[in-house]
């Protein structure tokens, strides 16, 4: 995710294939390298395989765990996976689609580096051109943003409300949303770099 995020999706997707080895892999592990798949084929361009990747991702899940899964794949559950096939739909530019699953994520009792899918929810709102949606969910985002403990989440969401906040890029009433967010926003970590693409 880390390759992704920092616009190395060739990288990402080799890294994937190196987690394949002779056996097949435990169905859970198996799913998060599909699901790792299914993000760096779409930042490559594609638009049927990223579906295809987190469809069997999917079927991986529903299958249950296995005796064969490690302890630390506990954190893959349904709002996890949910969030991911929401974030991948974006990627594809399926918004449609995309919205109601990563708003279903984001909702979702969890830990809070879901907050991640916040960000993306944001992001798909703003892609889709549904600025009230999308400053509502500003104006629910912003008391909260100090909090945010994740440097990825809030590169996403500083890097968000600086380019809404460009002349023509959103009405109004969303860019003083978008500066509320920016001031709200835990200041940035020394070097970082906002993502290269806003997902």
């Amino acid at each position: 995710m880390l390759l992704t995020h920092t616009g190395r999706p060739r990288a990402a997707l080799a890294t994937a294939a190196r987690a394949r080895g002779p056996r097949p892999l435990p169905p859970r592990v198996a799913a998060l390298v599909l699901i790792r798949e299914a993000h760096a084929t779409a930042l490559l361009g594609a638009r049927h395989a990223p579906r295809e990747l987190i469809g069997q991702a999917g079927s991986l899940f529903l299958d249950g765990v296995s005796r064969r899964d490690p302890p630390w794949a506990w954190w893959l559950d349904e709002a996890e996976l949910l969030g991911h096939r929401g974030w991948v739909l974006a990627r594809v530019g399926d918004t449609r689609r995309a919205v109601p699953a990563l708003h279903r994520a984001a909702t979702a009792p969890g830990p809070s580096y879901r907050h991640l899918f916040t960000a993306q929810l944001l992001a798909a709102l703003v892609r889709a051109g549904a600025w009230r949606d999308a400053e509502r969910l500003v104006a629910d985002l912003a008391p909260r943003a100090r909090t945010i403990g994740s440097a990825r989440t809030t590169e996403v969401l500083g890097h968000l409300a600086h380019r809404l906040r460009e002349p023509g890029a959103a009405p109004g009433y969303l860019r003083d949303a978008a500066v509320h967010l920016l001031e709200s926003l835990p200041a940035p970590r020394a070097g970082a770099a906002p993502p290269p693409d806003g997902r």
